[in-house]
């Protein structure tokens, strides 16, 4: 899917009780844009509602992670 002009997938997913939603980015796709910039798209999106966000980076991939349940 896009989210603005960059791939990313969609995730939903449940972890020891709490469930929640990622949006992840290929980290060379948008080595251009700061933290800042990357949460601010996915707030943007309509995927996003309301909440706290969450922002990781690894060696290959950039997970914005939000809805959080428990």
């Amino acid at each position: 899917m896009k989210i603005g002009a960059y791939d990313a997938l969609y995730q939903a997913w449940i972890w020891d009780g709490i469930s929640a939603k990622s949006i992840i980015f290929l980290k060379n796709d948008i080595e251009n844009l700061d933290e800042k910039e990357i949460i601010k798209l996915v707030k943007d999106s309509k995927f996003y509602n309301t909440g706290k966000v969450t922002y990781s980076k690894g060696d290959e991939f950039i997970f914005v992670n939000f809805h959080f349940e428990s």
